[in-house]
């Protein structure tokens, strides 16, 4: 069974090269149990951004990583569906503005 992310955890890219470590979890409140079948195109994991901290990035920002790429979570971190390039190209620095909106609780 899948584990929902926590945070502290390593989080590494599709070949396990480590990105970073996960800071915060921003959840949708309405969305925040764990699916056993992503509906309409959802994550498993449910709706939600990853927060990572950049002490390993070596990029000296922070990365916001949408649920939808994580690929699994277990006791030794998660690991998302991408290449570590592919995260730090996707503009993932920026933090999403839905996080603003009520919906969204810090997990």
């Amino acid at each position: 069974m899948d584990q929902a992310p926590a945070r502290q955890q390593k989080v590494v890219d599709l070949d396990g090269i480590e990105i970073g470590m996960v800071d915060r979890i921003y959840r949708e409140a309405e969305k925040e149990t764990l699916l056993s079948e992503p509906i309409r195109g959802e994550s498993r994991f449910g709706v939600g951004y990853l927060e990572i901290g950049a002490r390993v990035t070596g990029l000296g920002r922070t990365l916001y990583v949408p649920f939808s790429e994580i690929v699994e979570i277990t006791a030794d971190g998660v690991q998302l569906d991408v290449h570590k390039a592919t995260v730090e190209q996707r503009a993932r620095d920026l933090r999403p503005t839905v996080l603003d909106e009520s919906q969204w609780r810090d997990a």
